[in-house]
C-alpha cells in the first residue's frame, strides 16, 4: 500500500501527465515512420525527425526539459513504462 502510494505520487508529480505522454509518444513513432518512409534529399533523416519532435513538443505545449525528466522516469520504473505503454497500445487501436 505504502509503495503503491509512493509511486501514484511521483506520477503526480511529472511535468507531463500520462495521457498526454503517451500521445506524445504515438506521435513521435509515426513521425519516424513518416521520416523512414517519405525520403526528402534537401535535409538529413536526423534533421527531420528532430524538427518532428520539435513540432509534436510545441502541439502539447511541453519543453525538452519536462519530456527528458517524465521519460527518465518512466525508464526507471518498469511498473509505469508498463502502463505508459498500455495506454499507447489503446491509443494506437483507435
Amino acid at each position: 500500500m505504502v509503495v503503491s502510494c509512493a509511486k501514484n505520487a511521483a506520477e503526480a508529480d511529472l511535468p507531463i501527465k500520462q495521457e498526454t505522454m503517451a500521445h506524445i509518444i504515438f506521435d513521435m513513432q509515426k513521425a519516424k515512420a513518416i521520416v523512414a518512409v517519405v525520403k526528402d534529399t534537401l535535409a538529413s533523416d536526423q534533421t527531420r525527425l528532430q524538427d518532428f519532435r520539435k513540432g509534436i513538443l510545441q502541439k502539447y505545449n511541453v519543453n525538452q526539459a519536462d519530456f527528458d525528466k517524465t521519460w527518465d522516469y518512466y525508464l526507471n520504473h518498469s511498473s509505469a513504462m508498463d502502463s505508459l505503454l498500455l495506454k499507447l497500445s489503446l491509443i494506437s487501436e483507435k
